[in-house]
């Protein structure tokens, strides 16, 4: 079996001043802002990982609050299965799991 675990950046660029002032003023940027969307690491990651994947291997990401569905959108299709996503202790949807055909 083979997995891949990934962190990515994934706020959007526009969302930079609504994150608290600790975050934005002292994490690295390129480990917060994802681009325009905030997705745009992820419709990178997904495609890029299937052919590092064995049939069977797991895909797990961070995701960002309000990004379900597009992620969710990403991992639909003939490649993937057993798509879910585990909700933090607030009940937010916070990592993707998704497991190659």
């Amino acid at each position: 079996m083979t997995a891949i675990a990934s962190n990515p950046p994934y706020v959007a660029d526009s969302e930079r001043e609504s994150l608290p002032v600790e975050v934005r003023e002292y994490e690295p940027a390129r480990a917060l802002f994802a681009g325009r969307t905030g997705l745009e690491f992820y419709v990178r990651l997904v495609p890029a990982a299937l052919p590092l994947l064995v049939s069977g291997g797991w895909l797990t990401m961070e995701i960002g609050h309000g990004q379900r569905d597009a992620v969710g959108a990403l991992l639909q299709g003939a490649d993937w299965d057993g798509v879910e996503f585990i909700a933090d202790l607030q009940g937010i949807p916070r990592v993707a799991v998704a497991r190659k055909r």
